[in-house]
């Protein structure tokens, strides 16, 4: 039996900042930023709020920052929080083949640790390639479409790994300890697609819940406690025969520090999952380019792939939040509306506008071979709308925010200004960017730090 696990830790404990290609570099940076901006926005979510309530204990303090609530936490209580609040509306980052989203369990990993061993840039940053790397390909090997068939949610089943050895490389474990932190991490993950049938807050949950999951098995392995050493490949239990039909652990080990998936991240531009967004920006071309009004739509047809359409093409309209952003029928009809699908338009009171809610009625959605066949590598989607006077097709096959189609740098910033502005002055904007655009400069991350404590 081959030892995978074992080989995949010890090349997690074994990168150093000069053995990451400085494109991965560049493309870790964007992610922070992206990340951060994304948790500003996400920590007023009325969710967050909830959990905030539910697991801070008034009585009960810590050595952990809780990100812009000026108080601290056990450690693993800041994990969940911190965690929860950036995948809170959906803006995060999204690697396509992996369906991962890796900075909102990564980034809080590696920063609520990371100050506590008072880390510099380059730890901070090669802890991080290290984190999205183990955890995309983590989520490559066991076959994400597999595993997303079972009711999987892959950020959060494959996160702990990611989480584990981040915070795993910022501790020091040797290859050993890391794979005994691998064996911890599998045997606790979880993360089920359950929330999709009534719009509930356990997806950002999840992301929280993988980085609390990671860095316990990286103290517990650290200090001694064994895990499985074969978590990946054991014939009875191991991840890749449990989480999926169509797992190849080859994967986790090819090409290692030759092939960095987490250089092909993408950034999201629309506030709802991201399989809708290549119907979003299709609808928006044709509303754009065709000048077409609300009232003058009769109905619109999407076409889109398999699993995109097996999850989210419901008819009915959404109840809260969550729904809405996992409704093709709304964030088409959103966007057709008001020309954008960003967080307003997923906002509680938005909900129920009767234009909105109405177009939605009138939208289908259907998948096709031609785009089933196309995912992973490649999300596409087709949007027919027929006017009183016209029919117009088109379809995208990677949206905007997709490598792609990328987001450019000053679009990143730009992402970042709007989501952040409500908690950060545009001093603090400035000083933000800054500091990340130049943090391998840095002995400290203590810039970042105190820009989040709020």
């Amino acid at each position: 039996m081959k030892e995978y696990t074992k080989e995949f830790a010890a090349w997690a404990v074994s990168v150093t900042y000069t053995d990451i290609p400085s494109p991965v570099i560049d493309m870790m940076k964007k992610c922070l930023l992206d990340t951060l901006g994304c948790a500003a926005a996400g920590s007023g979510q009325c969710e967050i709020r909830n959990l905030i309530r539910g697991a801070m204990n008034p009585d009960e303090s810590g050595k952990a920052d809780v990100w812009f609530l000026g108080e601290t936490a056990p450690l693993s209580t800041a994990l969940l929080i911190n965690g929860a609040m950036n995948h809170a509306v959906e803006l995060d980052d999204l690697h396509k083949p992996s369906k991962i989203h890796a900075g909102t369990v990564i980034v809080p990993s590696i920063l609520t640790v990371g100050s506590l061993y008072n880390i510099d840039g380059k730890e901070l940053l090669t802890a991080m390639a290290v984190g999205y790397e183990v955890m995309l390909r983590t989520a490559i090997a066991i076959g994400v479409d597999s595993h997303r068939r079972r009711g999987w949610h892959g950020t959060a089943t494959c996160g702990a790994f990611g989480a584990a050895a981040a915070i795993g490389h910022i501790m020091g474990l040797n290859g050993l300890q890391m794979a005994n932190a691998f064996g911890l991490a599998g045997t606790s993950t979880g993360g089920l697609m359950a929330y999709t049938a009534d719009g509930s807050m356990s997806k950002r949950y999840h992301a929280g819940m993988a980085a609390m999951h990671g860095y316990l098995a990286a103290v517990s392995a650290r200090a001694g406690f064994t895990g499985p050493t074969y978590v990946f490949e054991a014939p009875d239990g191991g991840y890749g025969h449990a989480a999926s039909d169509k797992s190849d652990l080859e994967e986790l080990v090819k090409d290692l520090s030759e092939t960095w998936h987490c250089k092909d991240m993408g950034h999201k531009f629309y506030a709802c999952c991201g399989h809708i967004h290549q119907a979003i920006d299709c609808a928006l071309k044709i509303r754009n380019e065709n000048g077409l009004k609300p009232e003058d739509i009769e109905a619109v047809m999407v076409t889109t792939y398999d699993v995109a359409g097996m999850s989210w093409g419901f008819s009915e309209l959404p109840k809260n939040t969550v729904e809405a952003q996992f409704s093709f029928p709304y964030a088409v009809s959103a966007a057709l509306v008001d020309g954008q699908a960003f967080i307003p338009q997923f906002a509680p009171e938005r909900l129920t506008d009767p234009l909105i809610n109405s177009l939605a009625m009138k939208v289908t959605v259907n998948t096709s071979d031609k785009f089933t066949s196309l995912y992973p590598n490649q999300w596409a989607s087709g949007v027919e709308v027929k006017a009183k006077d016209q029919t117009y097709y088109t379809e995208v096959i990677g949206a905007k925010g997709d490598p792609v189609n990328p987001l450019s740098e000053q679009e990143i910033e730009d992402k970042f200004r709007s989501l952040s502005g409500g908690r950060f002055s545009n001093e603090q904007q400035n000083e933000m960017i800054a500091a990340i655009y130049n943090i391998e400069r840095s002995e400290s991350i203590a810039v970042i730090e105190n820009l989040m404590r709020g």
